[in-house]
Formats: C-alpha cells, sequence, structure tokens
C-alpha cells in the first residue's frame, strides 16, 4: 500500500497555541544545550527590541537543566524555556520576578514527594506552567495572523483536519470563528477548551452553533503532566527519583467538570493521561459517569501513553478512545533510566486493536506529521506489541477530507 500525500486528520494537535513558535525562538532541533544557546543568541540578536524571549524544546534528557545563571548569562530582559512536553519550563532571574511564585526550589520536591531532578530553582511548577503559558499566548491580531500560517504548514505534510487539543482563550475561539468567517480556515478544526473557559457567557452559543469550518466539541482536562519531567502519573515509581508523579485533579474534581461541560453541550470529554496510573484514574472517572447513566462511547483519553494489560478490557467495556502518538516511541530511546522494564507499557498498539479499541492518531506537535508517525508505527518500535501495519495507521489517522465527525 502506497503512504498518500494528504488526507490526514491530526487527531491531537495544538495549532492556536503552537503557531506562537513562528514568532518565538525554535530551538527544538538543538540536541545540546550548547547549540539551543547558537539559536537563542542569534533569535535575541534578530529580535532586539522584544522584552521577552520565549525558547522552545528544552529537553532534559539532551540538554541537561540550564541554570539560572546559564539563563542570566543571556540578556537582561525575560526568557522563559519551554520543555518539549509543553510540562515545565525555566525562568531567569527577571522572568521569575514577573511571574513570582511560580517556581519549584531548588533541592525540593513536588507536592506528591516526587523528587525535581536536576533544578538549579528556576523550574516552573506543572501546575503553574499552564498559567504562565496562558499568560504569554499570541492575543487575538496576532492569532488572525498565525494561524493560517501554521495551518499552511499542517497543510504542507497532507493534514486536512485537524483537533486543536486546548483553546485556552475567547481570543483563540474568536480568531477561529472570524477565520472561518472571512474564508480563511484552511484546515476544519475540532477544538476542545480548557475548563477556565466553562463560566464564559459566549461559550454555550458558540457550541450551539458552529460555523462551517470550526466548532468546539468537548473539555479538555489535563489529569497528569509529562515523562520527561517526572510529572506523568506511574503505578511503578520512577526509578531515578523513586516519585510516583502527580495527578492535577482529583476523581471527583473530574467528574464534576465533566459533568458541567456536557450540560454546555461539550459532548466529547478529553483527557490527558500519560502515565499508566493516570490511564487507571480516566478510567474511574468514565466508568462513575457511566453508571450515573452517560454514554461514555467516543469519551477520549489523550495520549493514553502507557497502558497496563487489565486495564485494555475496560476501555473496551466504556467504548473509550485512545488518541495516541506514535511518534511517542521517541520516549523508548530516552527514558529507560527512569521507567526500566516499563518501556513496555508505552504505546501498545497491538493489543489494543487486537481488543477492538478504536485508536485515533496525533501528533502533539512534537514532530507535525503524520508520515513521521507512521514511521515510528511501522519501523521505530522497541517491542511487538507498539507496531502496527501501514493499514491500521493509516485508518487511525483518519484519511479524509470531510469535517470530522468526533
Amino acid at each position: 500500500m502506497n503512504i498518500p500525500d494528504s488526507g490526514y486528520t491530526d487527531h491531537h494537535t495544538h495549532p492556536a497555541s503552537r503557531c506562537r513558535i513562528l514568532t518565538e525562538c525554535d530551538a527544538r532541533s538543538a540536541k545540546t544545550w550548547d547549540e539551543a544557546r547558537i539559536l537563542v543568541d542569534a533569535h535575541i540578536a534578530a529580535n532586539p527590541s522584544r522584552d521577552l524571549y520565549v525558547v522552545h524544546g528544552w529537553n532534559q534528557a539532551t540538554w541537561g537543566t540550564p541554570t539560572v545563571a546559564d539563563l542570566d548569562a543571556i540578556t537582561d530582559k525575560e526568557i522563559i524555556v519551554i520543555n518539549v512536553s509543553y510540562h515545565g519550563a525555566l525562568l531567569n532571574t527577571v522572568a521569575a520576578e514577573k511571574f513570582p511564585g511560580t517556581l519549584v526550589p531548588s533541592g525540593s520536591e513536588h507536592a506528591n514527594g516526587t523528587k525535581v531532578p536536576g533544578n538549579s530553582g528556576n523550574l516552573v511548577s506543572e501546575k503553574d506552567f499552564e498559567e504562565l503559558a496562558i499568560a504569554t499566548l499570541p492575543k487575538y491580531d496576532d492569532l488572525l495572523v498565525a494561524i493560517p500560517k501554521y495551518h499552511a504548514y499542517l497543510s504542507s505534510l497532507g493534514v486536512v483536519a485537524a483537533h486543536d487539543m486546548h483553546l485556552a482563550t475567547m481570543d483563540q475561539i474568536d480568531a477561529y470563528v472570524e477565520l472561518d468567517r472571512r474564508g480563511e480556515l484552511a484546515i476544519d478544526t475540532t477544538a476542545f477548551v480548557n475548563p477556565r473557559l466553562l463560566d464564559e457567557p459566549r461559550l454555550a452559543e458558540i457550541v450551539e452553533n458552529p460555523s462551517p469550518r470550526f466548532r468546539v466539541a468537548g473539555l479538555k482536562l489535563f489529569l497528569d503532566g509529562a515523562i520527561g519531567v517526572h510529572t506523568a502519573f506511574v503505578t511503578e515509581p520512577y526509578l531515578d527519583t523513586h516519585g510516583h508523579g502527580m495527578l492535577r485533579h482529583s476523581k471527583d474534581e473530574c467528574v464534576a467538570l465533566i459533568k458541567k461541560s456536557l450540560a454546555l453541550g461539550l459532548a466529547t470529554p478529553a483527557i490527558h493521561a500519560i502515565g499508566d496510573a493516570a490511564v487507571s484514574t480516566v478510567l474511574d472517572v468514565y466508568e462513575e459517569l457511566k453508571a450515573d447513566g452517560h454514554d461514555t462511547n467516543g469519551w477520549r483519553i489523550e495520549h493514553c501513553e502507557m497502558v497496563r494489560p487489565n486495564d485494555i478490557p475496560r476501555i473496551v467495556a466504556l467504548g473509550a478512545v485512545p488518541v495516541m502518538q506514535p511518534n511517542f516511541h521517541w520516549d523508548l530511546d530516552h527514558y529507560g533510566d527512569r521507567l526500566g522494564d516499563n518501556l513496555r507499557l508505552i504505546n501498545p498498539f497491538r493489543p489494543l486493536l487486537d481488543a477492538g479499541v478504536t485508536i485515533l492518531f496525533g501528533s502533539d506537535g512534537m514532530p507535525e506529521g503524520p508520515k513521521v508517525g507512521i514511521e515510528y508505527a511501522m519501523n521505530r518500535a522497541r517491542f511487538p506489541e507498539q507496531t502496527i501495519t501501514l493499514e491500521e495507521a493509516l485508518t487511525a489517522y483518519g484519511i479524509k477530507s470531510s469535517f470530522p465527525s468526533s
């Protein structure tokens, strides 16, 4: 079977937030902090009038953890260095003064007891990173320019439909609606919103009246963090820190927020769960809601990266849909030091499919591009249960040009 050049749905991406990377410092290609520093210096030299410099791509496994002194040596203006997982950041002194109270103290532990590895006092906590990221997002006028540019990039990779998995401001929603009104939305977009928007008075009307190529379909919850910053919630402790990661919401909080979103017409909850313990917790939440009379078919588990075999029948019984990233096979090469044999829990595509589970693929922008995901799914797995066929990969990417139904 030939690999099509177009027609893919990226079921998990972030155009309205990652479009910021078009004007900020993209250092994701850097293999070391020294390489990243060259890119940062060039970006600052090209944009000398800015008061804030945002750098994308910090990867603890390859860069290490740049210190406050490392960042202060670059410039006396604000610097925010965002982790490649988008679940943490590093600040220089000036930025820390602007965003007080967000830093994890040097040598400390997360609230749940997980050690903070390699931290010299400039790491933004998992809880606070979301607010920091939202506070520095592009505004409405900038989004009107940046979203079409980012969509053009996705289109060049064969993407015809995208699920934007975390809209956190009304500027983002309004920009999508206006772009569609102008006929400038090149990619069909299904959006999922942060809980902070559930109290916005205009949200229900937008949900009830989708525009031709844009609609808001569900609530997006972040239940845990990421393996790279040791905040993914895992059953067995990380080998290098002896912590279990963290849950950002309790089961009861998740149930309450989902009920609130369903009442607004947001029919499809989508919960971020990377670690196996987080995946189990999502299933606990969905089982309680199903017992309360809700139809859980099609409800999403975003990433669903680490899955224990005994949770697969629970996924089947709920009709839940793991929305997975084959490019997360990358984690197999970098996180053996913290997961050990539990690397086998990552992306168990074969057992899920064999059990009759519908899985969808997306990129999470790490990196973008369905063909990259297909390469990972077919050729870059370490264990047989992580490998699937081309036909199965294409099915998971949708291969359709019509507006997505879920």
